[in-house]
């Protein structure tokens, strides 16, 4: 039931990469970023260790439509040099 409210509060849909940085040895890891792909037919895509760069990339290369993580992860990657230039331009 988590998972499936988890799907329907980020409207997942078939088809959509969720990218996600997060350990499996973890709630969030294990469960939401591991099962929420497989309930909304969508696409998980790991990273070995969060990287802001990298993560970057990867939701730009995967068209990710959920950015996976916890709120120091979401603020390094808005802090991210490349991704603060790109805002301004």
């Amino acid at each position: 039931n988590a998972v499936l409210s988890y799907v329907r509060t980020l409207e997942m849909r078939p088809g959509e990469s969720f990218v996600s940085p997060m350990p499996l040895f973890h709630t969030a890891g294990c469960v939401l970023a591991t099962l929420a792909p497989i309930a909304s037919l969508g696409t998980q895509v790991l990273q070995p260790w969060f990287d802001p760069g990298v993560q970057l990339e990867l939701i730009e290369s995967e068209r990710s439509a959920v950015f996976g993580g916890v709120p120091t992860m979401g603020s390094r990657v808005s802090q991210w040099p490349e991704y603060v230039e790109e805002l301004h331009k």
